[in-house]
């Protein structure tokens, strides 16, 4: 199991590489694709995972069709929203609008047609706690509290048509037992059971689990709830210690089990003077998956925060979460830990972020938190036996900077951080490369700044090629042969003492990109072309840039998981053997960046494989934003083959641009004038 950067990402989905300043020489303008005026002033304009535009101007919020301009549908009761009002639902192609002060109405809505999926004040809801998408069934559970009443109700809608299928007022309200008493005996009972219904009033700690197309599993502070999908209704509810959060799990080699790992605290002060102290746990329940009943004679505590469970063949492997934790080989059948003296575990150095079975034992890679002991972030590497609880090496392989992947090769083990790259032999714990690629080190850690002290990377599977910003080369790692080759035949120069922030394999050789400059090598390290565009010193265009490229880096992600979340709910929906292979494929290809389950309507998967399909080209161009003559900017498209400008996008005297990007479609959306948008697509 091996952790995947952004950049590993940007790879996988072929997105834009990255928009840098530039001056231009020549002028060659686009003609806008489509242009939009409004009847009030735009406020903003946002892209959705899947391409609509979304438009907020003072008296209204539209969506906007983003080949034609088009408007799909206009909501007058929207107008003046603040852009922090809008948030797309994790998991589906719906937005959510927040309204209101400290107790606020949510509204969510599909961004084709501008329907309401959900309005809490239509549904008398006061409180929205969570929204959690179903891939499964393609389905939107929403959690929250109804006016005037002291419990939490779920709600069950259908994605594709918004229909409300069923709601559940009563699952967490605790029954009155008044039985055999009166007076003030009968109000204690009343006030009681309110008290434990208040306390109820919480979101979930985990996202439901789908077990089938008829059981819902849910993890509330206070139980582990077994539902009827169908209909709401509860199959079980099983107490649990009052925990914080949850991971629920269902294992195919145990079936039958529902396997809930929880977070607890536990807070206690020595001395009236001191300071409180925070002692964390991690409990892990097994239970009958038919009746809720604890099929072990206790939960397995462990301190440490909620972490890592290994669903191993041999037993169930928990990992908490602190600075030297013990983790432990659980029986599935007793709860009993094999592993150490007295089956309390053995202590690993650092929390576990990763593992990789090899034959039958386990690449385990940990975390030594800068919280702990008051320096950066340290990794290291080991192997953890399972049949005998030990691990193989007696001193730790200690890595140089933060992880960003690992890659286990036929020679060894390829690791990736923010300060260096090697590969290590897995039998011996020894780096295999006569030298690691490393990072330019910065004078203060303080001041630590990736543009200067990264280290970039593009590869693919039978090479990896690597900047190093210390030595200022270029170099190639042959993940066959496990050896190292210096690419660039000089160091690399570019202008204003930057670094390449981006290196990306292209057909006829490596793309070196930096905020000014590009370069391209061939494969025998020769330039073939190297371009400077010269800075435009002016704050609010390079403000845009540093927002743009965050934006960026969290779309690339979030559009890598939704595909391959979309593509496997349509896997798993599908009737057709045919679709189910290419769909299954298709989300298999990007199966490690999907962290999480995506809801998509089947009205919009044909949207959702369209943009699939042109997220799998990669551009032969760059985005650069520039001031071509004095005082006077505009986007540029630079070629990747040539280093050359092609078409320009004036944006005359502005020095603060207001524009949205589509990464995929390679749409710019720049707001002219106060009541206008101007479309252009390279």
């Amino acid at each position: 199991m091996s952790i995947n950067e952004t950049t590993n990402a940007m790879k996988k989905t072929c997105l834009l590489s990255l928009m840098i300043f530039a001056c231009i020489l020549s002028r060659a303008e686009i003609t806008p694709s489509w242009k939009k005026n409004f009847d009030s002033p735009v406020a903003w304009q946002k892209v959705t995972n899947i391409g609509y535009l979304i438009v907020s101007t003072e008296k209204a919020l539209y969506g906007i069709n983003p080949e034609s301009g088009e408007t799909l549908w206009e909501n007058a009761k929207l107008g003046s929203i603040p852009i922090e009002s809008f948030e797309e639902v994790r998991g589906t192609q719906f937005f959510s609008i927040t309204i209101g002060g400290q107790i606020s109405d949510v509204i969510i809505m599909n961004p084709m047609d501008g329907k309401e999926i959900f309005n809490s004040e239509q549904e008398g809801i006061a409180a929205v706690l969570s929204k959690h998408p179903l891939s499964r069934s393609g389905k939107l559970l929403i959690v929250g509290t109804k006016k005037g009443e002291l419990s939490l109700t779920l709600l069950m809608y259908d994605v594709n048509t918004g229909e409300l299928l069923w709601m559940n007022e009563d699952l967490f309200k605790v029954q009155k037992s008044t039985e055999g008493k009166s007076g003030f005996g009968a109000f204690m009972a009343n006030l009681e059971s309110t008290a434990a219904t208040m306390g109820n009033i919480s979101g979930l700690t985990a996202d439901p689990l789908e077990m089938d197309n008829e059981t819902l599993l849910l993890a509330h502070p206070n139980y582990i709830i077994s539902l009827n999908a169908q209909s709401g209704t509860a199959n079980w509810k099983t107490p649990i210690e009052s925990s914080t959060r949850a991971e629920l799990a269902i294992v195919d080699s145990n079936p039958g089990v529902v396997y809930a790992s929880v977070e607890t605290e536990q807070t206690s002060q020595t001395t009236s003077s001191s300071e409180p102290t925070t002692q964390y746990y991690n409990l892990t329940y097994a239970l009958n998956a038919k009746d809720g009943k604890e099929i072990w004679a206790k939960p397995y505590k462990v301190k440490g925060q909620l972490n890592t469970m290994i669903f191993d063949t041999r037993g169930l492997i928990v990992c908490p979460f602190m600075a030297k934790p013990f983790i432990n080989l659980v029986d599935y059948k007793t709860g009993v830990g094999k592993w150490g003296k007295n089956g309390k575990g053995i202590k690993i150095q650092g929390a576990l972020v990763s593992y990789e079975e090899i034959d039958g034992a386990y690449l385990i890679t940990t975390s030594f938190d800068n919280a702990w002991n008051n320096a950066a972030e340290e990794y290291y590497l080991n192997i953890l036996d399972v049949e005998t609880g030990t691990l193989r090496y007696e001193k730790y392989e200690k890595l140089n900077g933060d992880l960003r992947k690992t890659e286990l090769l036929e020679k060894g083990l390829l690791y990736v951080t923010s300060r260096e790259i090697n590969i290590m032999d897995v039998k011996t714990g020894i780096n295999i490369l006569p030298k690691p690629v490393v990072a330019a080190k910065p004078l203060d850690p303080d001041n630590y700044d990736p543009l200067i002290h990264g280290l970039p990377f593009a590869e693919d599977d039978k090479v990896l090629i690597a900047y190093s910003s210390k030595d200022k080369l270029v170099y190639a790692i042959d993940k066959i042969e496990a050896t190292l080759k210096q690419i660039s035949k000089t160091e690399v120069d570019f202008e204003e003492k930057e670094n390449p922030s981006t290196v990306e394999l292209v057909e006829d050789g490596i793309l070196l990109i930096s905020d000014q400059n590009i370069m391209k090598l061939d494969w025998d390290g020769n330039t073939l072309y190297k371009s400077y565009f010269p800075s435009p010193q002016v704050p609010g265009l390079k403000k845009a840039l540093h927002i743009a490229n965050a934006v960026r880096a969290a779309t690339v992600a979030t559009a890598a998981s939704a595909y391959a979340g979309a593509f496997a709910h349509a896997s798993v929906a599908s009737d057709d053997q045919a679709t189910k292979n290419l769909t299954g494929e298709v989300a298999g290809g990007f199966g490690e960046v999907a962290v999480e389950g995506f809801s998509f309507a089947d009205a919009e998967m044909k949207n959702v494989m369209k943009r699939f399909k042109a997220s799998s080209q990669s551009p032969d161009f760059v985005f650069i934003l520039s001031e071509y003559e004095k005082k006077t900017y505009g986007i540029l498209q630079v070629s990747k083959a040539t280093g050359k400008q092609i078409e320009l996008i004036d944006l005359g005297k502005e020095k603060e641009p207001s524009y949205e990007v589509d990464q995929v479609y390679s749409y710019i959306y720049f707001r002219t004038v106060p009541n206008e948008i101007v479309c252009y697509q390279f």
